[in-house]
């Protein structure tokens, strides 16, 4: 896993610790950015502007 993600976790995530360490697990876990996005939905939805930002940044890391 890209040690950017992890470093950007503490620092930027107020109030959506959880949410993204479960999607960080799911990246070690070496889940497909299609899972990512139908996982990040499920049952605690993040508010869509942060969720889609999130995606955004997820297809970043994995992407470089």
């Amino acid at each position: 896993m890209d040690n950017r993600f992890e470093e950007f976790l503490p620092v930027h995530t107020a109030g959506y610790e959880g949410k993204l360490n479960q999607i960080a697990k799911l990246l070690k876990e070496n889940s497909t950015l299609a899972e990512l996005k139908l996982k990040s939905t499920g049952d605690a939805p993040l508010h869509l502007a942060a969720e889609v930002n999130l995606i955004i940044l997820l297809e970043n890391i994995v992407s470089n």
